[in-house]
């Protein structure tokens, strides 16, 4: 959607509902170029959809968000509060935010339904997942073996939700809920499901010694971020560079954070869709990494 006219014409004959989820994660680009793309994307997304409307094609509009809109707030967030009394840790929760401030000055006049996922990973049966990154780029290092120690608790908690679970519950919610338009979606796990780091890692760790037993891959330690601060000159210089660079994820790590999803849930209760209805739960005791080849042969690398 960053190239609006191309063949326009041909896709306003043949509309139901319009899906916006144009999205780039990446730690270290340029924010003109995060907002290209994450506002950018939207603000052409919502000028087509206005024009569906205008030929009375116009079902509902999707627009795909980030539960991480919250910014560096803590403690129970909810779907409907839209506070912007936060602060960003990084140019793509900003620009997502920004994004959702444009289709939020659509509200009444067109049908929008705005869904906010969490942190995605595998598909809850197998494993697979198209791109590994995110959750995927800190593990690697952990299953190569290469970071000693991890600057958290143990016990903090991740809300990771599997693919096919993000998928089936915006396919029910836009193709078959009602009076979905107008509201917000938290895609996540919830209190009840999210998964704490040590369980994250221990899973992992236990599916690289599983495909290779030789390599007798031990977990690494987890320590505070202020007795970290003490010891990380004493770690080994290769150590210390990769935890720089995974400083992107320090906000996700350190900060505690449950969403609540009570629109889901409703929505969830009245599904026959499999996958939604099957629930968060599968991610509840860490990934599945069982058809993970890639993360395997990457992880198993030395």
């Amino acid at each position: 959607m960053t190239t609006p006219n191309h063949r326009k014409g041909r896709c306003f004959e043949n509309t139901g509902p319009v899906t916006g989820g144009q999205s780039v994660w990446r730690e270290f680009i340029a924010s003109t170029r995060h907002r290209h793309v994450n506002v950018g994307g939207t603000v052409n997304v919502m000028h087509f959809a206005r024009q569906v409307g205008e030929h009375g094609r116009l079902e509902k509009i999707a627009h795909i968000s980030t539960a991480y809109v919250c910014g560096d707030r803590e403690g129970t967030i909810y779907e409907n509060d839209n506070s912007t009394k936060c602060h960003f840790s990084n140019n793509y929760e900003q620009s997502k935010w920004e994004a959702e401030c444009h289709v939020g000055r659509f509200y009444p006049d067109m049908p929008v339904v705005i869904f906010r996922p969490s942190i995605v990973v595998g598909d809850s049966s197998t494993g697979r997942l198209s791109l590994f990154n995110v959750l995927y780029t800190p593990l690697r290092f952990v299953c190569r073996g290469d970071l000693p120690v991890i600057p958290c608790r143990r016990r903090t908690v991740l809300d990771i939700v599997p693919v096919d679970y993000v998928a089936g519950a915006i396919c029910y919610i836009i193709f078959q809920a009602q009076k979905a338009a107008g509201k917000i979606f938290h895609i996540t796990a919830g209190p009840d499901n999210a998964s704490s780091i040590d369980t994250i890692v221990a899973r992992a760790i236990d599916h690289v010694n599983h495909h290779d037993p030789d390599r007798s891959l031990t977990s690494p330690r987890f320590v505070s971020p202020r007795l970290f601060g003490a010891v990380r000159r004493f770690l080994p210089a290769k150590a210390t560079r990769l935890l720089n660079f995974l400083r992107i994820y320090e906000p996700y790590i350190s900060m505690g954070k449950v969403f609540d999803c009570s629109n889901t849930a409703a929505a969830r209760a009245l599904s026959m869709n499999r996958c939604f209805a099957s629930g968060s739960e599968a991610a509840s005791d860490g990934m599945n990494f069982r058809a993970t080849s890639r993360f395997r042969a990457v992880s198993s690398a030395r």
